[in-house]
């Protein structure tokens, strides 16, 4: 398949270090961890709240605090700009990752902006090292990147098309019945 979040999903499970504490922030990234094995995540977590993406950030952020390992939060955009408060804190962890699937929001808020193109304004305003991903071809050099950052809390901003995310998605399902 082409560039979406399926493909973006096979690169950046296996990608995780040793180790590593996942937090899948709700639905979608739920149902795209499931289809892939990350063997070498010490655990995984999700946090769903009322609405499905309340608190996400902030519950990973805590973990992060908390954990000495490295902590991941794969979030949507829209989750993710919905708890962006969660990163006020001054405890942030230089061991706390973020990777945002920047893919216009996930179906149930078609109807509202999409959030994508705020997610390095986030990061300056944080102090969060800031990176961006937008194909197949630079995400290994991205990643390793990403992942190695040791002196702040790092935010990747993972640009997908929302369309045809959502065609891949279903035609996977049709193909693995």
């Amino acid at each position: 398949v082409g560039w979406c979040d399926l493909k973006a999903f096979s690169l950046i499970l296996p990608a995780i270090p040793p180790g590593t504490a996942l937090q899948l922030s709700n639905g979608t990234t739920v149902r795209y961890a499931q289809l892939f094995k990350c063997e070498q995540v010490l655990r995984s977590d999700c946090n769903r709240g009322v609405s499905g993406i309340d608190g996400s950030t902030s519950t990973a952020a805590g973990a992060a605090c908390v954990g000495e390992e490295m902590t991941v939060l794969i979030t949507g955009d829209m989750s993710f700009s919905y708890d962006v408060n969660g990163l006020s804190s001054t405890y942030l962890s230089p061991r706390f990752k973020i990777i945002v699937m920047c893919n216009g929001g996930g179906g149930i808020f078609r109807f509202i902006k999409p959030t994508s193109d705020s997610v390095e304004k986030y990061a300056d305003l944080f102090g969060l090292r800031y990176f961006e991903l937008n194909d197949e071809k630079s995400a290994a050099e991205v990643l390793s990147l990403f992942f190695a950052e040791k002196d702040r809390p790092a935010i990747l901003a993972v640009h997908t098309p929302n369309v045809y995310n959502a065609e891949v998605l279903r035609g996977y399902f049709r193909r693995s019945r």
